[in-house]
């Protein structure tokens, strides 16, 4: 019987098994002496039929399907056709997407406005994903920067004997950083006895120290955010093959009859002296 090859395109539903026929189908080796075994075998005794199902990726040629006659249960077993079914489905998987922003400053209120809680995304296999949620969120100095400030600081020196500035000090310490003297600005007290006679002045200095300071600073900030979710993808083929083998009897041979080999009778032929 010639064979004939049936063709019908079928779209069923994303369920587990398919994906794992997908999946299976998509790392065939040929190499690979079980790649080739049958899914589902399907025996009908009485019409003598057994059907053979064989799960291929698009790329593999049928022609390598198993399809030699046997013979067994004294029938002898041949290809009689072959149907051809285009399976479509889908894959998932979960996947994980950082999303990276800049912000002036780090608070959660003024990160999240500039995150969104959802996002959707297609990636370079052609998984797509719609509902990827906000997972974790991490926010870290963007980079720094310095810059020089003005210090100054006064100081008081009161009863001073005379308005001499060599006897104060030239520098000060104030908050770790140190200043120089800059400015000074004198104050007289004349004060006066009980008997009328007027007692020598005394002096304070109000002295002012400068200098400058240099304080770093945080430029920005930038957040890091990942986004977890199942992604899919569709159009992915399984060709699934059908093998349909028919059974027919082998018709029974009586053995011929072995030749016998005749026997002399006793006495015949035999000199009567022996």
């Amino acid at each position: 019987m010639t064979k004939r090859e049936h063709e019908k395109d079928t779209i069923i539903p994303r369920s587990a098994r398919l994906q794992r026929r997908v999946q299976a189908a998509a790392s065939v080796d040929l190499a690979d002496p079980e790649a080739l075994l049958p899914v589902d075998i399907i025996i009908d005794q009485d019409s003598r039929e057994i059907r053979k199902v064989y799960d291929l990726s698009p790329n593999m040629d049928p022609a390598t399907l198993p399809m030699e006659a046997f013979e067994g249960d004294r029938s002898r077993y041949e290809c009689t056709d072959i149907l051809r079914e285009v399976v479509i489905g889908s894959e998932a998987q979960t996947i994980t997407q950082t999303e990276t922003v800049d912000s002036a400053k780090k608070d959660m209120e003024t990160v999240l406005e500039l995150l969104p809680q959802e996002k959707e995304t297609t990636t370079e296999d052609g998984f797509t994903g719609t509902h990827l949620v906000l997972d974790s969120i991490k926010t870290e100095p963007a980079g720094y920067g310095s810059s020089t400030r003005p210090v100054t600081a006064t100081r008081s020196y009161p009863n001073l004997a005379s308005a001499d500035a060599n006897h104060l000090p030239k520098t000060i310490t104030e908050g770790g950083w140190t200043l120089k003297f800059q400015d000074i600005q004198w104050q007289t007290d004349n004060t006066c006895n009980a008997d009328d006679y007027e007692i020598g002045d005394r002096f304070a200095a109000i002295c002012t120290y400068g200098g400058s300071k240099s304080v770093s600073y945080v430029t920005g900030y930038t957040t890091t955010a990942n986004y977890t979710g199942e992604v899919y993808r569709t159009g992915v083929t399984v060709i699934r093959y059908t093998v349909i083998l028919t059974g027919t009897s082998i018709a029974s041979v009586d053995p011929e009859p072995v030749a016998k080999e005749e026997q002399p009778q006793a006495g015949a032929g035999w000199p009567w002296w022996r």
